[in-house]
């Protein structure tokens, strides 16, 4: 059987002729597949660049809340060494006078 490839005339028998058709069905199945894996690759990459913002926006929350927290320990601290000096002053004044509570 003759067959043409471009303009060459190709002899080939039906069983070269079946298994070059399975040969070609077989790479077109594979190059669908190959189409599909990209397209679930673009997929993972797009579910991956949605999860770093939710990362991000997670990190911007928990970045906040700390200098919050910082906020609410300065102040705290600041409190604190505004009642020590009190605190310091009543009881070296206990003390020196022989009690403990100032007289």
């Amino acid at each position: 059987m003759a067959t043409t490839y471009g303009h060459v005339p190709v002899d080939m028998t039906i069983d070269e002729k079946d298994s070059l058709m399975f040969a070609f069905r077989n790479m077109e199945l594979k190059m669908t597949n190959m189409e599909k894996d990209a397209q679930e690759m673009r997929l993972a990459a797009q579910e991956t660049r949605f999860a770093q913002q939710e990362m991000r926006a997670v990190q911007q929350e928990m970045q906040a809340s700390l200098l919050e927290t910082t906020q609410i320990v300065r102040s705290l601290c600041d409190a604190v060494k505004q009642l020590v000096p009190t605190a310091n002053t009543a009881a070296t004044n206990g003390v020196s006078n022989g009690s403990l509570s100032p007289h």
